[in-house]
């Protein structure tokens, strides 16, 4: 977590032989690209689809490798469904895929767990997680609150990047010694990508581009999916 940060010249000059392919990658001959600040973390496949959905996964003991200690009673997740329940009359009809039903968690889209980390989540965890570990989520909400915030996010960069490391590094505490994976490290860099680009990550994302799949997949033709010219 405290390994020195690859830059420019140590990627071009490829120092780090084992995160690279044989050979050089046509990508450094583009002008002005820089292969580590150009390349920016989706918030929607990392934040959304990725931890939020990880940690439901842990609570409700959907994965093969679970930490016991996180797995929710059944009682706790009666109470998660009925305070979604109550939560969700008061949501303003503007937000889309208003429901929460745990039982087709596994089938939300990103734009619910984007509202469950972002709004409601604090709230129905609250009463049922214990103290540490509804603060450890909470160092997470808060640093995406602030990142995702375009009045906040630069002015607080700082401050998120601190509470995403603080969250990574206590994640073995709370969900087992393999819970530090790479996608879960990749958390800390959002920060230096919103400092970087001087966005916020509602900004830059993939959710755009997702509206956009059908249309894409109409333009593909032929077995071997060749691009239809």
């Amino acid at each position: 977590m405290n390994s020195k940060q690859r830059t420019e010249d140590s990627f071009r000059r490829q120092r780090q032989k084992e995160h690279h392919m044989e050979g050089r990658s046509p990508l450094l001959d583009i002008p002005h690209f820089d292969p580590i600040r150009s390349v920016f973390l989706d918030s929607m496949h990392l934040l959304y689809l990725g931890i939020m959905k990880w940690i439901l996964q842990q609570l409700l003991g959907t994965k093969k490798k679970i930490n016991r200690k996180s797995k929710l009673h059944h009682r706790d997740v009666k109470l998660f469904n009925s305070t979604s329940k109550i939560l969700l009359r008061y949501v303003p009809k503007e937000f889309q895929r208003k429901t929460l039903d745990l039982d087709e968690f596994s089938h939300w889209k990103a734009t619910q767990y984007r509202f469950f980390l972002h709004y409601c989540g604090a709230l129905v965890l609250q009463k049922i997680l214990p103290k540490k570990m509804y603060q450890h989520f909470l160092f997470l909400v808060v640093a995406c609150k602030v990142i995702c915030n375009p009045d906040l996010c630069l002015k607080y960069t700082n401050y998120a990047r601190e509470l995403l490391r603080k969250f990574f590094e206590l994640l073995p505490s709370f969900y087992g010694s393999d819970s530090q994976i790479i996608n879960h490290h990749n958390l800390i860099p959002l920060a230096d990508d919103v400092e970087f680009t001087k966005l916020s990550l509602s900004e830059f994302s993939a959710f755009p581009f997702e509206n956009k799949l059908g249309k894409i997949k109409r333009k593909i033709r032929g077995k071997k999916n060749q691009w239809h010219s």
